[in-house]
């Protein structure tokens, strides 16, 4: 079962920090006599996010481009275009945009997990794999870019870079269901069976009712029958 990739929202408008990198850049670009700008960059970013929670994408998109166009230099509001266009499923617009805000402020976490997102999305997976590596050296609990990361390597045909990326999952997440299927998935392939019975055994631990089941029950009676030859 295939875990949906998602993307991250920048929602952090009403923090003073945010706010306080907002108002300094308009301040900056702005300071002949334009006293309106900031007022107008965040009304727009916040009905942006506004109309994000109402799924209007398209409107939600053109609020923050017009926040772009007062404000170039406002890396929220391009991680949430790049977001935004994303699930418009236009992926290299959506680079684009994201490839920006990380020039903007490189040390932005979810600005390169959503770069990655859609380069996977584009199966670009070597792409998104150095996009992943980059948020995770930024970031190095972030579970999610290390499940993905494993599936670009599955993809790449690198399995056994993907086998160590799902045991850091495990790690950090020990009842991770999907990194405990990914990983005995691989196993088996390798024929790795009794590690990979481990990882089967503990998918039903955590959830009986997964999705996959009957197909678990199904693997983990082929690997004991296996097992008595």
């Amino acid at each position: 079962m295939k875990r949906k990739v998602i993307i991250i929202v920048c929602i952090g408008i009403f923090t003073t920090g945010l706010f306080a990198f907002a108002q300094k850049d308009v301040l900056w670009s702005y300071r002949e006599g334009k006293k309106d700008s900031l007022d107008i960059t965040l009304a727009h970013y916040n009905r942006g996010l506004y109309l994000e929670t109402t799924d209007e994408k398209k409107l939600a998109a053109e609020h923050y481009k017009q926040a772009l166009l007062i404000t170039p230099n406002f890396p929220e509001a391009r991680n949430n275009l790049g977001a935004v266009l994303y699930d418009l499923k236009r992926f290299d617009d959506a680079i684009v945009e994201l490839r920006q805000a990380i020039q903007l402020r490189p040390g932005f976490v979810a600005a390169h997990y959503n770069l990655a997102t859609a380069y996977f999305a584009l199966n670009r997976f070597s792409d998104a794999a150095e996009a992943y590596h980059e948020a995770i050296e930024l970031l190095p609990d972030f579970i999610d870019a290390y499940y993905f990361l494993a599936q670009c390597y599955n993809q790449m045909g690198e399995f056994n870079q993907a086998v160590k990326i799902l045991e850091r999952v495990i790690e950090l997440q020990r009842d991770h269901i999907y990194a405990h299927y990914g990983l005995a998935n691989n196993l088996f392939a390798s024929k790795k069976m009794k590690r990979a019975l481990y990882h089967y055994e503990r998918v039903l631990e955590i959830d009986p009712t997964f999705p996959e089941a009957d197909e678990i029950h199904n693997m983990i009676a082929e690997i004991e029958a296996l097992q008595l030859k």
